[in-house]
């Protein structure tokens, strides 16, 4: 029985589906299903039983879940025990992931984590070059160095001060990132060219924060991340909602343990 099986196992049991698992963990679907059929021939029983919705556990899944979790609890705490304690783990990623993700994470956990704040562009050649351990990033890559080892989906709303009076969406100001492979900005683009918005209307400013504190003082609105929190932002509904995808990324060649408490939502 291997570990990683075990890992599969309990994102199948956590999402009550294979098909979200394997594209959590980067997989494709059969090999997550191949990986749940090798468990349940070294057991001899079946774990998960499918429907239409779905899989749910078995009997014999629930209890593999309660002991795969203690397994995999000893498993990270022998690896954090022979890691040495003053080692650093490098973060790279964006300044709304790292504010609506990655900050409660370090403020949560106690960790040894640096974090480097880079346009989503930048990423990939600071873990290709290894400056970093793993980057947390808006793109799909696709480079054999790269291996990638979790995500999740991100819902972008359009965000207002509260009290601010809107007539016509095509009379306001958006505020986007100058960097041309952010989501955020292709999404206001993409709406923009929708709704008949001028590009004199688009204006670029490169700070996650200084868009927010734009937006409270009713100078604008804005395509942010779901997950951002301001005393005074609300949101303006929409017929169509967009997501985005929020990927991990390490080395295939790196031999460094990736914090649990980094890539587990919630």
């Amino acid at each position: 029985m291997e570990f990683n099986d075990l890992r599969i196992f309990r994102t199948v049991a956590r999402l009550e589906s294979i098909t979200k698992a394997a594209n959590e963990l980067g997989y494709v679907q059969p090999n997550v299903s191949e990986r749940i059929k090798v468990l349940e021939n070294e057991l001899g029983v079946s774990l998960l039983k499918r429907n239409n919705k779905g899989v749910r556990l078995l009997r014999a899944g629930e209890v593999l879940l309660l002991y795969s979790d203690k397994i995999m609890d000893i498993l990270d705490d022998l690896k954090r025990n022979i890691t040495s304690e003053n080692e650093v783990y490098k973060i790279a990623t964006t300044q709304s992931i790292a504010k609506t993700y990655i900050e409660e994470k370090l403020m949560k956990f106690k960790s040894y984590c640096s974090l480097y704040i880079e346009q989503n562009r930048s990423l990939e050649a600071l873990l290709k070059s290894g400056d970093v351990d793993i980057i947390v990033t808006h793109s799909t890559i696709s480079n054999p160095l790269f291996k990638r080892v979790g995500g999740y989906e991100e819902t972008v709303l359009l965000f207002t001060e509260k009290n601010k009076k809107i007539t016509a969406l095509s009379d306001e100001t958006f505020f986007i990132n100058r960097d041309k492979s952010c989501p955020f900005r292709q999404i206001s683009l993409a709406f923009a060219s929708e709704h008949n918005i001028k590009i004199s209307q688009l204006l670029e400013i490169d700070s996650y924060e200084m868009i927010k504190s734009m937006i409270l003082v009713q100078r604008g609105i804005a395509f942010l991340p779901s997950r951002t929190h301001a005393k005074n932002l609300s949101t303006i509904p929409l017929k169509d909602t967009n997501r985005i995808k929020i990927n991990f990324y390490i080395r295939h060649d790196s031999h460094k343990f990736v914090p649990d408490f980094l890539i587990q939502q919630g």
